[in-house]
């Protein structure tokens, strides 16, 4: 009765922070990032509410948009990010979930809050977007919206890339828009098969940043445009070499070929001769080069000298030292120790770039951060292209 009363008055202070949040804190955000969004309407009893995710601040807009109190889903690094992010894991009762996980004790938590009557927001794609393309939702997702019993609403956000793209530093200021994108009672749930609510999902929260431009062009201005723009393109347009891209204010540069592009407001990159790429052409045009890579080269691929936490099951650092990660076409090495592509369940990202390893049999995982230009997303790649495994979140 002790443990379930100091629950009781731990999920109450966090019922009193949202208020305040909502009150104060939400107007002043949705000012800064100019966003227009549509009401949320409250459901009939409590709803698991799923929105695309492109900013750190999405679940605040959507604090704005809801007339009641959400719980929310967040990565298990939030409590490893400094005295907030312990102080939010420990009492503000976060659902949280190892990204490198398939998520059955995510959804456990998830079906149990809202059987407590508790409302709950999901980014289902659990991750940012790199491209402007929303991520894949996986596969489970509507299996997991029909399986909680209560109302599924669905909420669409638009101009979150370009405001905050993943890669970036800061925000631009231009706009951003939320929708309701559909709304699934009970019954309507009940009578549909999962895969029916996982192509809603898909549908609904379906994204094109570029595409979206091109009908209803947005500046998004802002002096460090292109800065950290190496952190997602790993590999030079021109000369096709890796590591070498440097960027300073709007200007992405090759270190070795000289090839320079700009950053433009409306998010594309412009070339000295005229021509304009997007993020997603270049990051497809890097993919595919780097697929040929790792079928042709048994020299390594390419290597960085990182920070390397083993993290155990209760999200606690067990060691941290320095260690040079290397890629080859079938393996990792990380230091001395050689993950082979096979026995890797998961190669993951939080935030820009803190990128995280699990290996196959194992509770502990790594957790490597580098520089904010460090480009941990040519590994996620890396194990895209090399093995299939299972989709996570």
């Amino acid at each position: 009765m002790a443990k379930r009363s100091s629950e009781n008055d731990s999920f109450r202070l966090y019922d009193r922070l949202y208020r305040i949040c909502k009150r104060i804190v939400c107007p002043a955000i949705c000012r800064f990032l100019r966003f227009h969004g549509e009401p949320l309407p409250k459901a009939d009893g409590p709803a698991l509410i799923m929105c695309n995710h492109n900013t750190d601040l999405d679940f605040l807009l959507l604090i704005s948009a809801y007339p009641g109190i959400m719980d929310f889903v967040a990565t298990e690094n939030v409590a490893r990010m400094g005295l907030f992010g312990s102080f939010a894991a420990k009492h503000l009762h976060p659902i949280l979930h190892d990204k490198g996980s398939v998520g059955l004790g995510t959804v456990r938590s998830i079906v149990s809050r809202i059987k407590a009557g508790r409302s709950v927001l999901l980014f289902p794609e659990g991750n940012r977007s790199f491209d402007g393309l929303t991520c894949p939702v996986p596969k489970a997702t509507g299996g997991l919206a029909r399986v909680t019993g209560c109302t599924l609403i669905l909420y669409k956000l638009t101009g979150g890339y370009l405001t905050s793209p993943r890669w970036g530093k800061g925000f631009r200021k231009g706009r951003m828009e939320g929708h309701v994108a559909g709304i699934f009672t009970p019954e309507e749930l009940k009578a549909m098969t999962s895969e029916e609510v996982q192509t809603e999902i898909e549908k609904a929260l379906q994204t094109d940043a570029y595409e979206e431009q091109a009908e209803s062009p947005v500046p998004f201005r802002s002096r460090h445009g292109a800065e950290f723009l190496e952190s997602v393109l790993f590999m030079c347009p021109a000369c096709g070499r890796t590591n070498t891209l440097h960027s300073h204010a709007n200007v992405l540069s090759c270190i070795e070929c000289g090839h320079k592009m700009t950053y433009m407001p409306y998010g594309c990159l412009l070339s000295p001769d005229g021509s304009e790429s997007t993020v997603t052409g270049l990051l497809r045009e890097q993919e595919k080069q780097l697929a040929g890579m790792i079928g042709m080269s048994s020299s390594p691929l390419f290597s960085d000298t990182l920070t390397c936490r083993r993290i155990g099951t209760s999200h606690d650092i067990l060691d941290c030292k320095e260690v040079s990660l290397t890629a080859y076409a079938d393996r990792l090495c990380l230091g001395d120790e050689v993950l082979p592509a096979s026995l890797i369940s998961s190669v993951t990202i939080v935030q820009r770039n803190r990128l995280s390893i699990h290996p196959k049999n194992s509770k502990e995982h790594y957790e490597l951060l580098g520089p904010d230009t460090f480009n941990a997303l040519k590994y996620r790649l890396w194990k895209e292209l090399t093995t299939a495994g299972d989709m996570v979140y």
